[in-house]
Order: structure tokens, then C-alpha cells, then sequence
């Protein structure tokens, strides 16, 4: 709709392993290819059209975090800093050489759906200052470093299930890696619950992990955890 309303060319990215999209991208003659948050291997005869100028920004701190859905798993890790990385597009997923990183804190309780939002916020600050070096021909790179590179797997609906013998934080964690598409998921009584909102206390308890504790006059839920409690 964006692109419709702005008179700006689109092409179905389905098709980008048809020779016809190649010629199209030819004829277009572009001067530069920038990739964002797109889930496919861009083909070799694609990256071959520009060499060196199809730049990919991903949601990291490469090498760290390479992969699909990073995000969640930052949140998941209870990582305090992450950022973009701007780096050419080589024949695999996010290794090829880095050209601009920009970092930033991420603040506590943030969850995956404003770590998103920041992350498209900064990818736009560093585009539009890349597009400068680009203009001015002030483009220099580096190769990643193999040692500290990780690949994060895919997010699966297994990933949302809460283990309550975990601690109140990593539970929290879990939640809020997913919010607000959904949160954790839990059972009582073989009935699925969908937690959004969780607040760590810590507090020592001698509860099983998974017990209703107490219920508040707010109808807040207190649930023992493997360490301290998770109210809800």
C-alpha cells in the first residue's frame, strides 16, 4: 500500500530466483540493493548483478545473533545491548563483511514487540547515514569475526511453553521474547493461558514450582517459581 501510494516500482519477492526478475533488476540498473527483513538466500546470480553493493541490515550485532529471528532471542537471553549492522550480502545467511554497526541499550521490561519497533527506528538512522558515505564514496569494510559469530534457531510455539522450575526472570523473559504476539503459555487444569503481563518478586519461597501461591485484592496471581515468584 506504501509503495502504491508513493508511485514506487514493486516486484513479488517470490519470484527472485526467476531469470525475469534478474532482467528486470538489470534493466532497473540500480545503484545501490539494500535488503531488510527479508526471510530468503539472495541467489548468486542476484548478488552478482552489483558486486559489492547489495547491503543487508540485520537486527544484531553480527556475528552474534545471525539468523531470522534475533530479536526474541536477545530478549529471551536477557541481553542489555544489542543494535544494526549494516554488511554486503555474500552467499550465506548474514556473513558477509561489515560495513556500519550502531548500537543500543535495551531498557528493562522491553519486550520483542518494542525491541522491534527500536530496531526499525535505528535501521532507518543508519541507512539514511550510510546513503551519505555511499554518495561521497567513503565505503570501508571489515571481515566478521569467526570466533564470536552464533546462529539463532528458529522461534517455535515450543519456545513459549513456561517451565515454572525456572526462575521468575527467565520466566519473564520468556513472555515478554513474544509479546505482543502472544506471551507464555502455561496450563491449569488443561486449560492453555496466555501470560502478557508478569512482574519478577524477588522473594524466597518453599512452594513447588507452579503453585498458586496467593491471589491479591487486584486479582494479581502469585506463582512459585525454581527462584523467588512470578505475579501476574
Amino acid at each position: 500500500k506504501i509503495a502504491k501510494k508513493n508511485n514506487i516500482l514493486l516486484f513479488n519477492p517470490r519470484k527472485i530466483r526467476s531469470e525475469s526478475f534478474r532482467k528486470k533488476l538489470i534493466e532497473l540498473n540500480p545503484d545501490y540493493i539494500f535488503v531488510c527483513g527479508f526471510g530468503s538466500l539472495i541467489p548468486k546470480n542476484i548478488i552478482n548483478i552489483k558486486d559489492k553493493f547489495i547491503i543487508n541490515f540485520h537486527p544484531s550485532l553480527l556475528p552474534k545473533h545471525r539468523g531470522g529471528t534475533p530479536n526474541r532471542w536477545i530478549i529471551r537471553n536477557g541481553e542489555t545491548l544489542t543494535g544494526i549492522t549494516a554488511h554486503f550480502v555474500d552467499e550465506k545467511f548474514d556473513t558477509g563483511e561489515i560495513i556500519a554497526q550502531k548500537k543500543f541499550s535495551i531498557q528493562n521490561n522491553c519486550d520483542y514487540g518494542q525491541l522491534q519497533k527500536i530496531s526499525d527506528q535505528q535501521t532507518a538512522w543508519l541507512m539514511k547515514n550510510l546513503l551519505i558515505k555511499l554518495k561521497s564514496k567513503k565505503l570501508v569494510s571489515k571481515k566478521q569475526n569467526e570466533k564470536y559469530s552464533s546462529y539463532e534457531k528458529s522461534f517455535r510455539s515450543k519456545d513459549a511453553i513456561i517451565d515454572w522450575r525456572l526462575s521468575s526472570n527467565e520466566i519473564k523473559r520468556i513472555c515478554y521474547s513474544i509479546k505482543p504476539l502472544s506471551g507464555g503459555i502455561t496450563k491449569i487444569n488443561n486449560k492453555k493461558f496466555c501470560l502478557w503481563e508478569v512482574e519478577e518478586i524477588k522473594r524466597k519461597n518453599r512452594h513447588k514450582p507452579g503453585t498458586i501461591i496467593k491471589i491479591d485484592n487486584l486479582k494479581n496471581i502469585m506463582v512459585s517459581c525454581g527462584k523467588n515468584i512470578l505475579k501476574i
